[in-house]
């Protein structure tokens, strides 16, 4: 038996969801950056001094933990866009001092959500994202992409396979969608060709899978195995 819809099954604006989960659980991923973030500092690295004169868009930047690790490390310029108003207040609050990071609280839907009249960016960067979105917020995602990325600039993405340990074959299917279900929450399970397909708007150097455990600030820890893209715009 099939479930609802994504936003019936929520009964709720995903971005009030997810405000809501941070203003009652904090920093719920724990203070550790996602494992995308070492795939993209190891790929922009390699532009030596230069990084750090980049450019990057976090979509979907929660309270901040890529953001300030990835400018820790490279020392980039970086625009955090997170539609939960809570996490947005999270981020600023712990900015740390002279961090090149300026955060939004926007619709992540919105190809101007990081602001009208702002340069391309080097680097559009999505960590554990693309998942929660239902198909036409990840369609709309995917225009976020390709409107913010500039011309042979780099996309960073990772987002959960239909082969992770959590949540495959978990909670209840949502009709019409294979893939997608709902447990607590709307999830969306991808396979490579999906992937391959949806950003085919890039010229992908990686497209493959990589399992990790992911530390929680509550509760025992998730093995998770996801898919990591990484893309280059034309």
């Amino acid at each position: 038996m099939t479930g609802p819809d994504p936003a019936a099954a929520l009964g709720r604006d995903t971005a009030a969801h997810w405000d809501g989960l941070y203003r009652a659980g904090g920093e719920i991923w724990g203070g550790t950056p996602s494992e995308l973030v070492a795939v993209a500092v190891e790929r922009l690295r390699t532009r030596g001094p230069a990084a750090a004169n980049l450019t990057l868009l976090d979509l979907g930047c929660g309270y901040g933990r890529d953001a300030v690790a990835l400018w820790h490390a490279l020392g980039l310029a970086i625009v955090g866009v997170d539609g939960a108003a809570r996490a947005i207040e999270m981020a600023r609050a712990a900015l740390p001092t002279g961090a090149r990071i300026e955060y939004r609280c926007a619709n992540l839907a919105d190809s101007a959500c990081a602001g009208a009249g702002r340069p391309r960016f080097d680097a559009v960067y999505c960590s554990n994202v693309y998942q929660l979105l239902g198909p036409a917020e990840r369609a709309a995602l995917r225009v976020t992409v390709r409107d913010q990325l500039a011309p042979g600039g780099l996309f960073f993405l990772s987002t959960l396979s239909t082969r992770d340990p959590q949540h495959a074959g978990k909670g209840r299917p949502v009709r019409g969608e294979p893939g997608s279900f709902v447990e607590r929450t709307y999830l969306h399970l991808c396979h490579r060709a999906e992937l391959a397909g949806d950003f085919d708007f890039l010229r992908l150097e990686r497209l493959d899978e990589i399992a990790y455990r992911e530390e929680r600030l509550a509760g025992a820890p998730h093995d998770h195995v996801s898919w990591v893209v990484v893309g280059r715009a034309s």
